[in-house]
């Protein structure tokens, strides 16, 4: 996904935050997480991934810069992708049962690379 997610620092400032539009309140962690699944549902899409009942993840997290943590980066965004592979029924849930693990891979780009995730599902957790 040529994305850059948001970080576990941006989801926690959220989480906390609300706006009002009209009566209404409205929470910001609610919002943003809305519009990040959305587009990470559009690459899953994209991808054509077939469910798997339990799956092993390699995330390799591509910056454009080193500002953030690499702990900030992958926690946050691993939250959204798994959460938006339950969202398509790629995966039941994203609990103990159905997430084997993950191993993080972190770079900054080169050249034309786009900043953003590259995951590698692997079924049955490897």
């Amino acid at each position: 996904m040529p994305l850059t997610l948001p970080g576990l620092n941006e989801i926690i400032a959220a989480s906390g935050s609300h706006y009002t539009r009209g009566k209404k309140r409205y929470s910001k962690y609610a919002a943003l997480k809305k519009q990040y699944e959305n587009l990470i549902i559009s690459a899953i899409q994209l991808a054509k991934i077939k469910p798997v009942k339990r799956a092993y993840f390699i995330y390799n997290w591509i910056e454009e810069n080193r500002k953030r943590d690499p702990s900030n980066i992958s926690a946050g965004g691993r939250k959204l992708i798994e959460d938006a592979l339950v969202s398509c029924n790629i995966l039941h849930n994203d609990g103990w049962a159905c997430v084997a693990g993950w191993h993080d891979n972190f770079s900054v780009k080169r050249g034309r690379q786009k900043a953003g995730v590259r995951v590698q599902i692997f079924p049955d957790g490897g």
